[in-house]
């Protein structure tokens, strides 16, 4: 029984003996036995409400460290799909820079080409920028015939020949094959100089197969973006002559309009803009219908030289 309601009886009493003394001892026990009878049911009622009281206050402190708990929950669940988020968006940049070394395309390019159809762009194109074709899809080992979108490197007309003398075709066809996609690893990865000495050495040991024209082509960006990345007037110039062996020694590779716009940005790298100009116009003549010989009327347009 709470203070309040022993003070109540306790004066309640006190007043009953007052009047009792008045009336007569029956009124008087009466009196006090109805307002005991009053005051201990409003003893049970008011302890009943703060039983309820209390339960109801702890049912509500337990709510409140719940939704705590599950905010927690929540804010960790967000975090931790943030930085899964992060993380695809990591593997993403990292396999859309494989993809644009797949296909060689260079830093420069890739805003131009996130815009572009399936069909190449035409526009944009900045002096110094590398325009890269496609490059071949490897048969698997043993395949007699040769990949889509290749050509077999044939003997210039004029009866020349690359560095390398010619051989006879290797019979060890799947060993050429993993060769050269050895080679395109190493280029994907980054590894220019790798790249360059293992496709240095499938031209020298594999001089007329249908990888070969690519793999000179191939070899020379090599040599390309090494000069890019150290910014090196010698290699831009060893990479000229690559590019050069490429024109002459596989004249009917489709690799090769983009052999000489890339050789014209080459010789820009260097200095001699004059000498670029002088091939971006033999490349519109020659091959006036190429997505290279359309980046070449760009950038003749720009320099006014069309």
């Amino acid at each position: 029984m709470n203070t309040k309601a022993v003070g109540l009886i306790v004066s309640v009493l006190a007043a009953g003996l007052l009047v009792g003394c008045a009336t007569g001892g029956s009124q008087t026990s009466q009196m006090i036995a109805g307002t005991y009878q009053i005051a201990r049911k409003l003893d049970k009622d008011l302890g009943s409400t703060v039983n309820r009281l209390n339960e109801t206050a702890a049912a509500l402190n337990s709510r409140v460290e719940e939704s705590d708990q599950q905010i927690r929950e929540l804010r960790g669940m967000t975090e931790e799909n943030q930085r899964r988020l992060d993380s695809i968006k990591s593997q993403l940049d990292s396999l859309q820079r494989v993809i644009y070394n797949q296909f060689g395309l260079s830093a420069q390019s890739r805003a131009a080409d996130a815009s572009s159809s399936a069909a190449p762009s035409t526009a944009g194109v900045q002096p110094g920028t590398t325009v890269v074709e496609q490059q071949p899809t490897l048969a698997s080992p043993g395949a007699a015939t040769p990949p889509s979108g290749t050509t077999v490197a044939s003997a210039p007309a004029t009866g020349s020949q690359t560095a390398a003398a010619p051989a006879t075709p290797p019979t060890d066809t799947g060993n050429a094959v993993e060769m050269y996609q050895q080679a395109q690893r190493k280029l994907m990865s980054d590894d220019y100089e790798g790249a360059y000495k293992a496709f240095d050495e499938y031209v020298q040991r594999f001089p007329n197969t249908e990888y070969t024209a690519n793999a000179q082509f191939w070899k020379a960006e090599a040599l390309f973006r090494m000069a890019e990345r150290k910014n090196d007037s010698s290699m831009y110039e060893k990479a000229i002559g690559e590019y050069e062996k490429m024109q002459s020694g596989f004249r009917s590779s489709p690799k090769v309009p983009v052999a000489m716009f890339n050789e014209a940005v080459a010789y820009d790298r260097i200095g001699q803009s004059t000498k670029a100009v002088e091939i971006l116009k033999k490349l519109v003549q020659d091959y006036p219908a190429t997505p290279a010989a359309e980046r070449a009327r760009s950038e003749l347009q720009k320099r006014g030289a069309n």
